[in-house]
């Protein structure tokens, strides 16, 4: 039997007589702490966290072995969740309700977990479950993302359950094995072809498509937040730009180039709806599917790698991760190395230093 002390932020339990948690780093409070019992009696094993004092926590052990010993624990369920139970107070609640992808959650759940896993009570799902679960959807030939993803959704029900609806079970997806996923799909193509794509784009007679598209290409910010830009995000007299909303979460202020300014300056006056450009993502798309066929740019190059292309050309051109990182908004250095493969001009003329070094 054991108690731990249990992390409000990232929900992982520890040592008690650690004075922060080990995983985030958040220190345990002085008064509204919150403890992990866990009770293993034979191969049942069972957690209940307790936000009360540890002289509670305690208590509760020996009634929850106490409980297993008798098999009272089993005999009462009527306050256990189903999954979908679980499920359908996370989607109605404030927490679902600040997540973008809420709609691709709920495909995924209903087309992938409810039939499965819906009618089990949450403390009943275990990692043996979920793991055949997992080879079935492989087996199926379903992609491995989609895989990782469905899971990870089954984890964050889990994760509302501990922290909104006092469950105090495992989670039983930290002992599934996780995925490996290399989701950053990178298309790019030669300079050349891509100052012809530019070029093209003059010829090209809408307006709009033309402003939004060579946007793009100058600044190398992400589609959904040029889409959301307004004319009092752009501040005309520094040359900066505000991104709402943006993927990494807090709103961030990014200085534009003189090609970009130039561009938003002969937009003035174009369209009249609440953004600058006013397409939707769906518009844009569509739009651009027209033009880089026309332009003769490969069938597989899509509006995000006019973000990569602005990110390759950057590095290749010597400019330094640590800039980059910064232009591209990223928050993990780590993301922007990912283009590191793509370096080839730069790494051969760090090379052929080697020939000036020796020649000398």
């Amino acid at each position: 039997m054991s108690v731990y002390n249990y992390c409000r932020k990232c929900f992982m339990s520890f040592d008690l007589k650690l004075p922060a948690c080990p995983k985030c780093q958040a220190p345990v409070p002085k008064e509204g702490k919150k403890f992990r019992v866990e009770v293993m009696v034979g191969r049942k094993r069972i957690t209940k966290v307790v936000n009360r004092s540890i002289r509670d926590a305690r208590d509760i052990e020996a009634k929850l072995k106490s409980d297993l010993l008798t098999g009272e624990y089993f005999k009462n369920t009527k306050n256990h969740y189903t999954l979908d139970e679980v499920y359908s107070q996370y989607i109605n609640s404030s927490t679902a309700a600040g997540i973008k992808s809420v709609r691709i959650i709920k495909c995924y759940y209903e087309k992938h977990i409810q039939e499965i896993f819906g009618r089990h009570q949450i403390q009943n799902i275990t990692p043996g479950q979920l793991e055949q679960f997992k080879t079935g959807l492989l087996t199926a030939k379903y992609a491995p993302k989609t895989v990782k993803n469905v899971v990870d959704i089954i984890s964050v029900l889990f994760n509302y359950a501990h922290r909104y609806l006092d469950f105090g079970g495992d989670n039983p997806c930290e002992r599934v094995e996780r995925m490996k996923i290399n989701n950053m799909v990178i298309n790019i193509v030669p300079v050349e072809a891509y100052r012809a794509f530019l070029t093209f784009l003059d010829t090209w007679p809408d307006q709009i498509d033309r402003n939004l598209f060579k946007f793009l290409a100058y600044t190398g910010i992400r589609i959904g937040e040029a889409l959301k830009i307004c004319w009092e995000d752009f501040n005309a007299d520094y040359g900066i730009i505000r991104l709402k909303d943006p993927k990494g979460g807090k709103d961030q202020s990014l200085p534009l180039n003189d090609l970009a300014r130039a561009v938003l300056d002969a937009h003035r006056g174009i369209g009249a709806g609440p953004t600058i450009f006013g397409y939707t993502y769906k518009q844009a798309n569509h739009h651009f599917r027209r033009i880089k066929k026309a332009a003769g740019l490969p069938d597989n190059f899509r509006i995000h790698d006019i973000r990569h292309q602005f990110a390759t050309m950057l590095l290749n051109a010597g400019e330094s991760i640590t800039d980059v990182q910064k232009a591209m908004t990223h928050k993990d250095p780590k993301t922007t190395e990912r283009y590191a493969h793509y370096l080839a001009q730069t790494l051969q003329k760090t090379v052929n230093k080697l020939d000036d070094i020796l020649k000398k």
